[in-house]
């Protein structure tokens, strides 16, 4: 699906996991992205910033409404429960039952791991 990437960690595994676009060269050709999809394990060091970085992420009552930024989803999943949350920035939207914020961070932190 175009423009869906994702990030999955594992906090027992200590692995990450992504479906991501790489861009090489200018940018400026369609040859120059690519859907790039791997995982690897995570150092203790690595590791601990995402822990860090998901730990500032607040379940939010908000209700933005921004237009300028990138929509970011956040799944949590504990065995077979799945909770999915929105970013607050785009609340007022009303797409998901439940929204977050803070998540701009743990991005920050998972894109360079994914490389």
């Amino acid at each position: 699906m175009p423009d869906v990437w994702s990030y999955t960690v594992d906090l027992q595994a200590a692995t990450l996991a992504w479906d991501d676009c790489t861009v090489t060269g200018t940018g400026r050709a369609t040859a120059d992205y690519a859907r790039v999809m791997s995982s690897r394990t995570l150092s203790a060091s690595e590791l601990a910033a995402v822990k860090a970085a998901a730990h500032e992420v607040r379940v939010s009552n908000g209700t933005s409404c921004g237009a300028d930024k990138s929509t970011f989803m956040l799944s949590v999943s504990a065995g077979a429960e799945t909770m999915e949350y929105g970013d607050e920035f785009y609340a007022c939207l009303k797409k998901t039952a439940h929204y977050v914020e803070g998540i701009d961070g743990l991005y920050t932190v998972l894109r360079p791991l994914a490389e």
